[in-house]
């Protein structure tokens, strides 16, 4: 009895720890890992027309009167200069006016494509709910 025991112990992780697999033909996977090259290709792709389009379309320079708070990146953009001159040496010192694009205020969460992507809408705010943490995202 003891000794069936012992058997058994040792035969039942064996049998949980056995996976089924089923090799794919040499053809199949090389088809596999390209189309996955692919789409990973063509999703950084869109990810940068979507980042481009976002940017021409629905940033603006900051301090415009339809600008938000929301700042598409960290970069300065020198827009325009101020020249100060002054009096006790005659000398001028121009100095560029640094500025950055933000989003227009209504686009700061994205955009929704029309189904011809011919045109684009801004996406609508994540919904926040009370809970017992403060408010939390709500899908």
């Amino acid at each position: 009895m003891k000794l069936l025991i012992i058997t058994l112990a040792m035969l039942l992780p064996v049998q949980a720890q056995t996976a089924k697999v089923i090799p794919l033909s040499p053809q199949d996977a090389v088809e596999r890992q390209s189309l996955e090259r692919q789409r990973a290709d063509i999703d950084k792709k869109i990810r940068d027309l979507d980042a481009k389009i976002r940017k021409q379309y629905t940033a603006v320079l900051e301090g415009e009167p339809d600008a938000s708070n929301d700042y598409v990146d960290s970069a300065f953009t020198f827009t325009g200069v101020v020249t100060e001159c002054f009096s006790t040496t005659g000398s001028c010192e121009t100095t560029p006016l640094p500025r950055r694009f933000v989003y227009r205020r209504g686009w700061e969460y994205g955009v929704v494509y029309s189904e011809d992507f011919k045109y684009i809408v801004p996406q609508e705010a994540p919904k926040c709910v009370p809970s017992s943490y403060g408010y939390i995202l709500s899908n």
